[in-house]
């Protein structure tokens, strides 16, 4: 099968068995900030859910979203200081 071309020979075997993660994280290796991002993203459960929550939002409403989370962290701010 290799020989008729229905199997590429440059990819190595153990390649296969990589999970979607792993190939996510493979693919994102060009790109530094994504990386990053990308590294955060899967290891931590609260954003995981902020994503799944937000994913189908309107961009308008996610800025909707984003200037109250900074409303709530300049609260914060002048609270503490």
């Amino acid at each position: 099968m290799k020989a008729a071309g229905y199997i590429d020979s440059k990819i190595a075997p153990s390649s296969k068995l990589d999970t979607p993660v792993e190939k996510i994280s493979k693919s994102l290796d060009d790109d530094p900030e994504l990386s990053d991002f990308w590294n955060v993203l899967k290891e931590r459960e609260d954003l995981k859910l902020l994503f799944k929550q937000t994913k189908d939002m309107a961009p308008n409403d996610i800025k909707k979203i984003i200037r109250i989370i900074k409303a709530i962290e300049d609260e914060e701010d002048r609270n503490d200081g």
